[in-house]
């Protein structure tokens, strides 16, 4: 954890983004161009880059462009935790993250058009999106 700690010492406010799902493999590119438009100036985008080559295409290319987007090894479940732990908001299509944000109350955008975990958008702490880069 200490080597995730030095990465991104002295970035203040962190936004954890992972997006991974094979079935939404074609929309990454756009989900990652729509977060990297948005205006979040002094916020840093954390990105654990996922195992799989065509997960990780998207982010590498954001993370080579745009100085706001850090991305890093695929991390732990300790440095996932702490991740978690650390940011103002995530934006995921991960329904473990979904579920386990809530326990930190972190905001949560969730990129998905349904989930089954519809207990954090009822409880006002997740905000299902979709992927089309005009409502994220």
């Amino acid at each position: 954890m200490a080597a995730l700690e030095a990465v991104v010492q002295g970035k203040k406010r962190l936004i954890l983004v992972t997006l991974h799902r094979r079935e939404e493999e074609e929309t990454m590119r756009s989900v990652y161009e729509a977060i990297e438009a948005s205006r979040c100036p002094g916020y840093t985008f954390v990105v654990p880059l996922h195992p799989n080559r065509i997960a990780a295409a998207a982010p590498k290319e954001v993370c080579a462009r745009d100085a706001r987007f850090l991305c890093v090894p695929p991390q732990g479940y300790a440095e996932t935790q702490w991740l978690l732990k650390m940011s103002e908001f995530i934006l995921t299509d991960s329904g473990g993250l979904q579920e386990e944000s809530t326990w930190y109350g972190v905001p949560t955008v969730v990129f998905r058009r349904k989930t089954e975990r519809p207990e954090a958008a009822i409880a006002g702490l997740s905000l299902l999106t979709g992927h089309d880069a005009a409502t994220i």
